[in-house]
């Protein structure tokens, strides 16, 4: 009788992104794309990046880009594979979720940095937080909890519900109980 051996692959993770790791992504995307790209980061690697936690996160969530991101993707995973991140470590997932943000969001945004032709932007903290509400996964509520919203964001998020009732009903609804309990 002949044994034969399987042998198991585990494929190493990505590290998780850091703000030292993001700024040389971020350096080097910039070095290698040429035409000006400007992005507008929210999630998690915003809160990390703005300062407002230490958790680190796996990917960078472009909500806003000018212009379109699509064209710079096979760049932003030639810089992964580089520098051993997912080829998605940066991406316009969270694009999905813009249209619950303020018209005026961007008056709001903080600048990050800009490396070469890359132009790095972060949403405000109240914006986050509508964003983080509006989604209200697990990992979104610990980091409303680590943030601690104060009073004033949260009657920011209030003074959004009108708004936000038009955008999606039972989300804001959800956001009004949360509100409420907090």
């Amino acid at each position: 009788m002949v044994y034969k051996m399987l042998y198991i692959y585990r494929v190493p993770s990505p590290p998780p992104l850091t703000p030292s790791l993001f700024r040389t992504a971020f350096a080097r995307l910039g070095e290698l794309w040429i035409p000006p790209l400007t992005i507008v980061l929210s999630g998690g690697s915003a809160l990390q990046l703005g300062g407002h936690t230490s958790r680190t996160t796996d990917d960078g969530d472009v909500v806003a880009c000018f212009p379109d991101l699509a064209p710079v993707a096979p760049t932003i995973a030639q810089v992964g594979r580089e520098l051993g991140l997912s080829e998605l470590w940066l991406n316009d997932h969270a694009a999905a979720y813009h249209q619950f943000l303020p018209p005026d969001c961007r008056d709001r945004c903080h600048g990050y940095g800009s490396f070469g032709s890359l132009t790095v932007s972060l949403l405000s903290r109240q914006d986050l937080i509508v964003m983080k509400l509006m989604a209200f996964r697990a990992v979104d509520l610990d980091d409303l909890d680590a943030l601690g919203v104060t009073d004033q964001e949260a009657q920011f998020v209030n003074d959004e519900l009108p708004r936000l009732r038009t955008v999606d009903a039972k989300r804001a609804r959800r956001i009004h109980e949360w509100l409420f309990q907090r």
